[in-house]
């Protein structure tokens, strides 16, 4: 389906963004005049659900929306070149300084501790765990007890950062360090007063 575009004095509208390469060769099958297609990055995450509420995801223009995409956006998207839009009478560019002309500077690296094995080992826990316990929700934190590196960080219900269509932001919650106590401190004051 293409959308209709009513007369605007514009002379760019987005028709749809991000789509797949198969949906894109249709549209070009079909050569309709003025449509023309801009390739964008897009982040993509091979571990799908594995560590999402870890990681997070971010959103259509690449600017982290939540978890560590979010908290190191600025770090992760580097900096990029700074457009001139000073015009001739032609419409083309016109450079007026070195400034308006900078490359794009990459991000940086973000290397985490996390174990990909323990963190898939301890999601599959976590969920056989809930479903045995008719829980809602619930989080793990695996932890390295010599040096204090967290090996594996996992939060259920799970999402996919790849599939965002109809994502449930209530599942996209980093339980580990958004809950405002521990499970269980609630239970240690009756605990000592029936042992008093």
């Amino acid at each position: 389906k293409i959308k209709k575009i009513s007369k605007k004095n514009k002379y760019f509208a987005w028709l749809t963004r991000k789509i797949n390469p198969k949906q894109t060769e249709k549209i070009k099958r079909l050569k309709i005049k003025g449509i023309h297609y801009i390739a964008e990055p897009s982040r993509f995450y091979p571990g799908g659900k594995i560590a999402a509420n870890l990681l997070g995801l971010v959103g259509i223009d690449n600017t982290g929306l939540l978890g560590i995409e979010h908290m190191l956006d600025q770090q992760l998207s580097g900096n990029t070149y700074n457009k001139n839009n000073l015009r001739d009478a032609r419409g083309a560019s016109i450079v007026t300084s070195s400034l308006s002309a900078s490359p794009e500077k990459q991000g940086l690296n973000i290397i985490l501790t996390i174990d990909h094995a323990i963190q898939e080992i301890t999601e599959e826990a976590l969920e056989r765990g809930i479903n045995k316990s008719k829980a809602k929700k619930g989080f793990v934190i695996v932890s390295d007890p010599h040096s204090g590196k967290i090996l594996a960080l996992a939060n259920y219900p799970f999402f996919n950062p790849n599939k965002t269509k109809n994502l449930n932001l209530k599942n996209t919650k980093n339980l580990a360090v958004s809950q405002l106590f521990e499970p269980g401190s609630v239970l240690k004051p009756i605990l000592i007063g029936m042992a008093i």
